[in-house]
Formats: structure tokens, sequence, C-alpha cells
């Protein structure tokens, strides 16, 4: 084999090692992406269901330990008065549906909730949709609002 043969073998060795390192890169990246997404999903989840079990027992002011607004928000809850968080007894609180934007840096998350109000002595069902946000400094997720409109669900039409 000429020495001019032997350099473009060596060439062709490494350009194919170079492709199959950047492959493996790309892949790699992948997996870290997954696992990342992975991770925020799992966060998610837990402080989904821990905020909906506090919700569901009456521990409002617990739940309240969620919410947090996002700097950048102009998104404004609903205030509940103290008198209608005593009056409330959740009665089902059921997770329904939960839909990641596309970084994954926001979640919309939709529970179907029943609640008996003791001053009307009224079972009443609605939905619960709550807008979550990952703060990045603490990796932990947050909601934007506020504990589930129970003002608003007793005035609508039965």
């Amino acid at each position: 084999m000429s020495f001019a043969a032997h350099l473009k073998n060596i060439r062709f060795r490494n350009t194919l090692a170079a492709l199959v390192l950047s492959a493996l890169a790309l892949s790699g990246c992948g997996k870290f992406d997954s696992m990342q997404a992975n991770e925020r999903a799992s966060k998610l989840r837990d402080a989904v269901r821990t905020y909906g079990k506090l919700v569901r027992w009456g521990e409002f002011a617990a739940a309240s330990r969620y919410i947090r607004v996002p700097e950048k928000s102009d998104v404004e809850a609903p205030k509940q008065s103290l008198s209608m968080l005593k009056s409330v007894r959740v009665t089902h609180y059921r997770l329904t549906h939960v839909e990641f934007n596309e970084d994954q840096q926001k979640a919309t998350v939709s529970h179907e909730l029943r609640f008996f109000h003791n001053d009307t002595r009224r079972e009443v069902s609605t939905v619960d949709r709550q807008q979550w946000w990952l703060d990045e400094k603490s990796s932990g997720w947050f909601l934007n609002g506020n504990v589930p409109d129970f003002t608003g669900a007793l005035r609508a039409p039965k």
C-alpha cells in the first residue's frame, strides 16, 4: 500500500470515528434530555399529589406553600375568604389531566373536584384547572394561582 493510500485510509477511519462519536454524543444528549424530562415530570407528579392531598383534607394553609406566582406573570388568582375555606369540606379530588408545554417549564393540570358547603348544605362538582411552573432556582414546581375557586363553583348554575 502506498503512502498516499495509507493516509487516505487513516483519514477515512478518523472521519468515521468522528461521525460515530458525534452520533453517540447526540444520542447521549437525547438520553440526558429524556432523563431531565422524566425528573421534571416526577417532581411535578409529587408536587401535584401532595398539593391534592392537602386540599382534599382541608389543609389549605399547608397547600398554599405550593402557590407562588412567577415574576413575569399577569395572572391574578381569585382570593378565597378564610370563612369560605372553613365552611368547605372537599369530598372528592381526582387528577384528570396533565399537559406540559414544549420546554417542560410549565404544565396545565386538571382535577375533578367535589365539595360540600356547610352554609348552603350543598355538594358542588367542578373542575379545578391549574397552571404549574418550574422554578429553575429551587427546581421545584409551583401553582400559579390559588386554592380551588369554591366561591365561583357555588355561583355556577346547578
